[in-house]
């Protein structure tokens, strides 16, 4: 490591002297450029956009162009300097050889992820989405029906359909989700039930999440059902939300008491 010093001339001014004296500061302008201005500290002796490595914190800096102070750009005994580099792309981009503790911007999501036992999981659990109906529905007596989801409170995949009102899961993102939604209805009457069950792939849950219910307790009032899964779901499968009850007649449901949501959980495979 160098830097020079007024022997022979103010920093890298070389004076005129004498041939040993002349060829001692030139000498030392090379070694201290050789060696990116290594030394412990900051230099005394400053220029702008000046580099320099403080060999006592190994950080690697620049003069900044007012000549006033130095920028730190990175550690230079860690990785990359210590910094996270930039890297985006669509899914097809990533890595083909991947190690844990990658990181990037995944442009297909339009979130960040991370590598990590053996498999790439986006952070922030997406993708995500809620929904709700803009208008009451009739439910029919006895019968499981597709809740009319037509409105997005959020959908930040853009794997919510409010046409179909059913959320499908993008390609690469399999994957475990909590899905979970609510629906109320109108007009129950003592004893009646109401079921809610979240169906995969246009078919009914066999075992778990197949149901869940809620007894109406008198006459003649609302009765609420709600209830919040995890599935593990692959890329293209698809979630809905059904509602059944046994009143006798078509009841509606209830606008501003009826939603449904699912997110991907992260950081797990």
């Amino acid at each position: 490591m160098a830097r020079v010093d007024d022997t022979g001339g103010n920093g890298y001014i070389v004076d005129n002297n004498v041939g040993s004296v002349f060829r001692t500061k030139i000498n030392s302008a090379f070694a201290a450029t050789n060696s990116l201005n290594s030394g412990s500290g900051d230099p005394s002796i400053t220029t702008a956009y000046q580099p320099h490595i403080d060999t006592s914190s190994n950080l690697l800096k620049i003069r900044n162009g007012a000549n006033n102070g130095f920028v730190t750009l990175g550690n230079i005994s860690q990785e990359n300097l210590g910094l996270i580099p930039k890297l985006s792309g669509a899914t097809s981009a990533r890595s083909g050889s991947p190690t844990n503790g990658d990181f990037r911007y995944n442009t297909d999501f339009n979130s960040f992820e991370g590598y990590f036992g053996s498999a790439w999981a986006t952070l922030g659990n997406k993708p995500a989405f809620a929904a709700r109906p803009s208008a009451v529905q009739a439910i029919a007596n006895t019968t499981f029906t597709l809740v009319s989801n037509n409105t997005e409170i959020f959908d930040s995949g853009g794997a919510y359909n409010n046409s179909t009102y059913k959320f499908t899961v993008p390609t690469n993102g399999a994957g475990k989700y909590v899905i979970g939604g609510q629906v109320s209805l109108d007009d129950l009457q003592d004893a009646d039930a109401i079921q809610m069950s979240f169906y995969l792939n246009d078919a009914q849950q066999t075992s778990y999440a197949k149901v869940s219910r809620a007894f109406c307790p008198g006459a003649d009032l609302i009765t609420t059902v709600h209830a919040q899964v995890i599935l593990d779901l692959a890329a293209g499968n698809t979630v809905a939300q059904y509602v059944e009850h046994n009143e006798g007649n078509n009841q509606n449901t209830v606008t501003n008491e009826t939603w449904f949501y699912g997110f991907k959980l992260s950081g797990v495979s």
